[in-house]
C-alpha cells in the first residue's frame, strides 16, 4: 500500500556522520612514493630534457630514460608486481602520474604515458593469460 507524504516526512532521520565517507589524506606510503618520483624527475629526467633536440624523444633517448627509471624501481609503476610494476592503488597511481608530469618527458621515462599506459593497465586487469603472453611477445620484439 502506498505511503502518504506525511508518513514519509514523519520518519526518523538517519544520524549525521561526523567523519568523511572517504579519507583522502595521503598515507605514509603515498608520501614516500610521491617524494621518490619527484626526486627522480627533478634529478634525472629534467636534466635530460636538454637532449630533446627537435622536441621529440627518439628511441635511443627513450631507452636511456627507461633504463634510469628501471634502475630507480619506477618503470611502468601502474601495473601489477606480476607484470613488473609496483602494484599501486588508484590514489597511489594518481600521485605517481602527477609527480611524473612535472617533466614533459617524465611519463615517457617511466613508461606511463598515454596511450600505452591505459592499454597496459587494461591488459593487467582484464586480459586472459594468452592475451598477456601475446602482448609480452609483441613488446619484446620492439
Amino acid at each position: 500500500m502506498p505511503q502518504s507524504v506525511e508518513d514519509i516526512h514523519s520518519r526518523p532521520k538517519p544520524p549525521k556522520r561526523d567523519t568523511a565517507v572517504i579519507d583522502f589524506a595521503p598515507t605514509d606510503r603515498q608520501l614516500e612514493l610521491r617524494e621518490r618520483v619527484e626526486t627522480f624527475i627533478r634529478d634525472e629526467i629534467i636534466p635530460a630534457e636538454a637532449a630533446l633536440g627537435a622536441g621529440r624523444v627518439d628511441d635511443e633517448l627513450r631507452r636511456q630514460l627507461n633504463d634510469k627509471a628501471r634502475a630507480h624501481g619506477l618503470l611502468t609503476p601502474q601495473v601489477s608486481v606480476e607484470l613488473g610494476g609496483m602494484g599501486l592503488s588508484h590514489t597511489e597511481i594518481a600521485d605517481v602520474f602527477i609527480a611524473a608530469g612535472y617533466s614533459l618527458i617524465g611519463p615517457t621515462a617511466m613508461n606511463c604515458a598515454a596511450p600505452d599506459e591505459g592499454n597496459m593497465y587494461l591488459l593487467d586487469r582484464v586480459a586472459t593469460p594468452e592475451q598477456r603472453e601475446q602482448s609480452n611477445q609483441a613488446r619484446a620484439s620492439q
